[in-house]
């Protein structure tokens, strides 16, 4: 409809309800990647340090800590809060279809 507001009825509050918390999500799991992969650079020799300048490394800074802590959840942890962040972002983007 021409003229309509694009945030209209429970839209808004339901987008925000969403989207904030994936973004501290999206906070907290940036900072569980960087301890993650701290630990596994001081266990690993120096030729096969992961570089801090990779960008799309997640896997593989989840796969090397699981090695060199089996015992550890944060990989799983990890795993599961990057899925978790996608179904919310997905459901904040489907909010904007919310009927009036």
């Amino acid at each position: 409809m021409i003229g309509k507001e694009p945030w209209h009825g429970a839209a808004r509050p339901i987008f925000l309800s969403l989207i904030v918390p994936a973004l501290l999500l999206n906070f907290v799991l940036g900072i569980l990647h960087v301890f993650m992969k701290v630990s596994v650079n001081l266990d690993l020799p120096e030729g096969k340090k992961l570089s801090w300048w990779a960008r799309n490394d997640y896997g593989l800074v989840r796969r090397t800590y699981a090695v060199h802590n089996p015992n550890s959840i944060l990989p799983d942890v990890s795993m599961a809060g990057w899925y978790l962040m996608i179904v919310l972002v997905i459901a904040a983007a489907l909010a904007g279809f919310w009927p009036d």
